[in-house]
């Protein structure tokens, strides 16, 4: 049960931030998305900070839900952080 309460939480970032965009930057990461991945792994290894998987999902918007990114599947990382949460922060009141 407890995944699929992570999974809700996924989709709920969805719908907490609707419509929220993060700018695509030069110095965004762009990592093709592996069998053993998950979105906490990556926050983890790029952000130092596994909690920051949603920026992850609103980075990738074309995903509702972890489960449907498929292995080999390319996903976009914004870099640097701060960049991110400064438009994420501009859109949201």
């Amino acid at each position: 049960m407890a995944g699929y309460k992570r999974y809700a939480a996924i989709k709920d970032v969805q719908s907490i931030y609707p419509g929220v965009t993060i700018k695509e930057r030069s110095t965004d990461l762009y990592i093709q998305y592996n069998i053993e991945d998950k979105l906490e792994t990556v926050a983890h290894r790029v952000y130092d900070d596994p909690k920051l998987w949603w920026i992850i999902m609103l980075a990738n918007p074309e995903y509702t839900m972890e489960y449907e990114i498929e292995p080999g599947e390319t996903l976009r990382i914004p870099l640097p952080l701060n960049s991110a949460i400064t438009d994420i922060n501009s859109q949201v009141s």
